[in-house]
């Protein structure tokens, strides 16, 4: 498939044409800072920074901080299969060819922040991507405002969780949502601890063998995603001392 064709498709899946100039532009390219990005799509540089705002907006562009600069990296064509089900069957048979342009690069270490409720779902999904068999998942959340985000997709999280069979802890506020999971642990493939009645967030963490997640609870949502093994591994050792006073 050559460029034309790619950007056509990207545009019967709703962006537009500069969006689809742009989200290729990363995606095909090492373009990560708005000058490159304007040379390779051919967009001008005024253009492009409301161009990244909406493909923000659409969970399809994130910024990340490598070193002091903050650069701007596209989620995977994957990504695209939780945005456009619609057109879910034929997406299916061009994702081989769109992974085929993507430039991988390092990133095992680095920030990266997401915008709305779509950025949200995006950090679950890079984190169970991410997870394999009796990996560690440990949480410190509130239940029930997880749930109240998005009912279908926080069952979707969960039922992941148990199929992959986590060491999975969970220390959260005391709620009807937080009393289900407990009741039904072992289905669920997790362990739960709470909080006293008295302390009340509206954010949580999830912190894995490589990534830790903060996520806002409140509109408008958001979140950051940390890539460091030294910083989860910190992470945990202070949950853990957490969970045993507890």
């Amino acid at each position: 498939m050559d460029k034309k064709q790619i950007i056509d498709l990207f545009q019967k899946m709703g962006l537009n044409e500069k969006e689809a100039l742009v989200y290729f532009a990363l995606l095909s390219s090492d373009a990560s800072k708005i000058s490159k990005i304007s040379d390779f799509s051919g967009i001008k540089r005024t253009t492009v920074y409301p161009v990244l705002r909406e493909l923000q907006k659409k969970g399809l562009v994130f910024q990340e901080t490598c070193g002091f600069k903050n650069v701007f990296k596209a989620q995977s064509p994957e990504y695209l299969r939780s945005t456009t089900e619609t057109l879910l069957n034929f997406f299916d048979k061009q994702l081989p060819e769109l992974l085929d342009v993507t430039k991988h690069t390092d990133t095992s270490n680095n920030i990266t922040y997401y915008q709305g409720l779509v950025g949200i779902k995006a950090i679950y999904n890079n984190l169970l991507t991410d997870t394999h068999l009796k990996d560690p998942h440990y949480i410190i959340s509130d239940s029930q405002k997880f749930i109240d985000m998005d009912k279908n997709f926080a069952e979707q999280v969960a039922q992941k969780r148990a199929r992959l069979n986590l060491d999975l802890k969970i220390i959260t506020v005391p709620s009807k949502t937080a009393d289900h999971f407990k009741k039904f642990e072992k289905n669920f493939n997790n362990k739960i601890k709470f909080l006293p009645t008295n302390i009340k967030f509206d954010a949580g963490v999830i912190i894995t063998k490589s990534q830790i997640a903060f996520i806002t609870f409140q509109k408008p949502f958001g979140g950051t995603l940390i890539k460091n093994e030294l910083v989860s591994s910190l992470m945990m050792n202070t949950f853990n001392i957490i969970w045993e006073l507890l």
